[in-house]
């Protein structure tokens, strides 16, 4: 006898769902609540001893389930308007194990022993040998000595993550501190954690509420501008147009460093006290006219914070930040460029030095206040010199005897029969005979008819540059002479093709027609080869 199945069993065969387990339901988790806080945030001097206290209003706006939100408002930085950190609540927490041992080897202090090598992509205490492990433990304690051993790019990353993973057992204010020494202190030997660490230390001050570290980060700051993807974290302080605040706007906007002009080192004391000091009006000035902090300047930027790092589960977060953008602000960048230049002139002219930089977009208020301030300095920029007579001037001393009148006739005498020797027409003609062997010579000259493929002078233009390097005023004259054009459209030509070629400007009007700018001799003479 068959086994029978009821119609309503039929179609149960194929449902598959009641033969798989069942899922565990998961215990909703319940948002945090809203609250207030008000936090302190006081940044140290050199000596250690608090100088800036600075309040930040948190406020924990209703969460997302299984998100925590916290908002705030940079005070001390001019340029960051509000920011919002969200940390994620997650079951899943791969990199548990490195934060247990990172407390577990925290407090161990190593002993001296001998360098290991060692090498991870994500390094982590898991990853280390006995003998590396000693060594790590030997080189962080010298570390926090303020020793700096020889180590691994590795060591030096398994360091930071311990820093950022550790926030409950390393308090910020301190670990920043921490962060910013090794930078320092291993940026040179490894260039590439720079990059990194420009990121990873913006980062580290945002979640935890922190002003820049401007203390520790000025000595290599115009170095690590470029990597950073939110510069305006690092010059926020510069708003206050303090010393350090106008250190930080010219490293950012002045695309001209003086720092490396072939006369800084000579003078440097005169360029560090004086450039500043004449550039900050303008700067304020610049800075208001241009309304850099204006509605159309406010952004906006969200990404995961500490990224590229290792990171425990309740580090991990998103960071958002509304600020003030300045990598669109031109006309300020035109203008502290021209107006650092054009100081750097002022002082190249009270030290005697003929060369000038070529200053172009300078306004005339900026040129105004930098002209009154080194009017009001006027006597008081260089100390005053005590200039000694050579001894040969002894020689041109007036006699101190009588006048011999008879002797003074003789050599009248003898005067005028030098003259008559002198046959004057024979000395012109042979200059013009000299200044045509000048011209034929540079045009003739195999370089100057063909050029170079890649210089993109016109052959007069060639000859033209050619005649100013020989600094031979007569021949010059002679060329421009015979050429159809002016000599300011020839000028204006070359000047045109320099900044295309070397960025900047290679001739000047003078006294006497155009000039080269001494600082592009060498370029110049490369160029026309």
């Amino acid at each position: 006898m068959g086994i029978g199945y009821a119609d309503s069993d039929k179609d149960s065969f194929w449902e598959l769902d009641m033969l798989l387990p069942k899922k565990k339901s998961k215990p909703t988790m319940k948002p945090f609540a809203s609250s207030i806080q008000t936090a302190e945030v006081v940044q140290g001097d050199a000596t250690g001893q608090s100088t800036v206290r600075e309040e930040l209003r948190l406020t924990t706006p209703p969460a997302s389930e299984g998100s925590e939100v916290e908002e705030y408002t940079p005070t001390a930085n001019r340029l960051l308007l509000r920011v919002r950190i969200t940390r994620r609540r997650s079951e899943y927490n791969f990199y548990g194990q490195f934060r247990r041992d990172a407390q577990k080897y925290l407090t161990q202090e190593g002993e001296a022993c001998a360098f290991a090598p060692f090498f991870s992509y994500i390094p982590q205490y898991a990853q280390l040998g006995k003998e590396q492990l000693a060594y790590y433990l030997y080189w962080r304690s010298a570390l926090r000595r303020g020793e700096y051993l020889q180590t691994e790019e590795s060591y030096f990353y398994l360091y930071v993550y311990e820093i950022i993973n550790l926030p409950d057992v390393i308090p910020p204010k301190e670990g920043v501190v921490l962060l910013c020494k090794a930078w320092q202190a291993y940026r040179d030997r490894f260039p590439r954690i720079d990059k990194y660490m420009a990121e990873w230390v913006a980062d580290y001050c945002l979640v935890h509420g922190l002003p820049c570290p401007e203390e520790h980060v000025r000595p290599f700051l115009a170095k690590i501008l470029p990597f950073a993807g939110l510069r305006e974290f690092y010059l926020g302080g510069m708003g206050d147009f303090s010393p350090r605040g106008v250190e930080m706007a010219l490293a950012f906007f002045s695309d001209y460093r003086w720092q490396g002009s072939r006369y800084a080192a000579q003078h440097r004391a005169l360029f560090e006290r004086h450039i500043p000091a004449a550039v900050t009006p303008v700067l304020e000035r610049l800075f208001t006219d241009n309304q850099l902090f204006r509605e159309s300047a406010r952004s906006r930027k969200a990404h995961d914070a500490f990224c590229g790092s290792l990171c425990a589960h309740n580090i991990k977060c998103r960071i958002e930040i509304e600020y003030y953008a300045l990598q669109d602000i031109a006309a300020v960048r035109a203008g502290a460029t021209a107006a650092v230049k054009y100081i750097e002139n002022k002082l190249r002219a009270l030290l005697s030095i003929k060369s000038r930089l070529a200053v172009q977009g300078l306004d005339e208020s900026s040129r105004a206040i930098i002209d009154r301030y080194f009017a009001e300095k006027d006597g008081q920029i260089l100390p005053p010199a005590t200039k000694e007579s050579p001894a040969y001037e002894r020689l041109y001393d007036a006699p101190t005897r009588g006048v011999d009148f008879a002797r003074a006739t003789s050599i009248e005498e003898q005067s005028w029969d030098t003259t008559r020797i002198l046959v004057l027409e024979e000395e012109e003609q042979s200059a013009a005979v000299e200044t045509e062997k000048t011209i034929e010579k540079i045009v003739a000259d195999p370089v100057s008819t063909s050029g170079t493929p890649d210089s993109g002078l016109l052959l007069e233009e060639m000859q033209y540059l050619r005649l100013l390097l020989a600094d031979d005023h007569t021949a010059l004259r002679a060329f421009l002479a015979g050429l159809s054009a002016l000599e300011e459209e020839l000028a204006a030509g070359i000047n045109e093709k320099a900044l295309e070629r070397l960025g900047d400007v290679v001739l000047e009007p003078g006294a006497d027609g155009y000039c080269l700018i001494e600082d592009y001799t060498e370029e110049v003479t490369q160029w026309i080869k």
